[in-house]
């Protein structure tokens, strides 16, 4: 732990430094040497001093409590730990940085490095801000071209796959569209039954009605014949003078008055 506090107050005059030098490089197109020293200084003390320390330790840095750790290396900290704690287990342990490249990019500073990891190794790229501070950090592992043909071939398989499965569903769908227009003529078929016997019920109905009609009709007729001939018998005329208009039911309390 001493050694990390030694580390940090090392890094806190690192980036004094390059702080200054940020201000008087911003309108050159390039950095001077100790300006790209002071750049190269700060990437080597984040990357080599993160690797190196523990977990327990980097969080004691974040928490800062009391503010015994200067802001900017614990922005610095909280910037340059998430992306080493992601890739640490695909580029493994810290062994040494291989070479480095400082240059100004609008406002701004990136210094990237080649450094080297135990299981393979990756180009680091931090950078810094107009005031010095370090604004991102990025690790991008290399691989071998047999490692990239196999990452390839793996994503065309799967792309492939996905493709295939698509197609698979959809090929589903469209088979069962036959079983939706079954359906579709099967609820059609049973409405126009059921309207059909609705019809069949009606007709029947009126005929039934239209029949009781004229029934009565032939009835009336045939009553009107009879009571036509009962009028020309008791008056002694022909029936052929007689109408018949209308037939009413009379009422029978009057015939048991008369």
């Amino acid at each position: 732990m001493k050694k990390l506090l030694s580390l940090l107050c090392m890094a806190a005059c690192l980036f004094s430094l390059a702080a200054c030098t940020t201000d008087s490089g911003n309108n050159n197109a390039a950095l001077s040497e100790s300006e790209q020293k002071s750049y190269n200084s700060v990437f080597e003390f984040f990357v080599e001093g993160i690797a190196s320390t523990p977990d327990a330790d980097v969080a004691l840095i974040l928490e800062n409590e009391g503010g015994q750790y200067v802001e900017e290396v614990v922005s610095g900290v909280g910037v340059v730990y998430p992306a080493w704690k992601n890739n640490r287990s695909e580029i493994g342990e810290y062994i040494g940085i291989l070479e480095t490249e400082c240059k100004v990019a609008g406002d701004t500073v990136v210094v990237t490095g080649k450094v080297d990891y135990s299981k393979r190794d990756a180009s680091v790229r931090m950078t810094f801000d107009k005031n010095g501070a370090i604004a991102g950090f990025a690790i991008e592992p290399f691989y071998t071209w047999g490692e990239k043909m196999t990452k390839a071939a793996l994503n065309t398989v799967i792309g492939i796959g996905v493709v295939f499965s698509v197609l698979i569903l959809m090929s589903l769908l469209i088979s069962c569209f036959k079983y939706i227009n079954r359906i579709e003529t099967a609820v059609k078929n049973k409405r126009e039954s059921k309207s059909q016997i609705a019809q069949e019920g009606m007709d029947n109905t009126i005929a039934q009605i239209v029949q009781k009609e004229e029934e009565e009709l032939v009835d009336d007729l045939e009553l009107a014949a009879v009571i036509a001939a009962a009028v020309a018998a008791y008056t002694g005329t022909s029936a052929d003078g007689f109408v018949v208009r209308s037939i009413r039911k009379s009422n029978k309390n009057k015939w048991k008055n008369a």
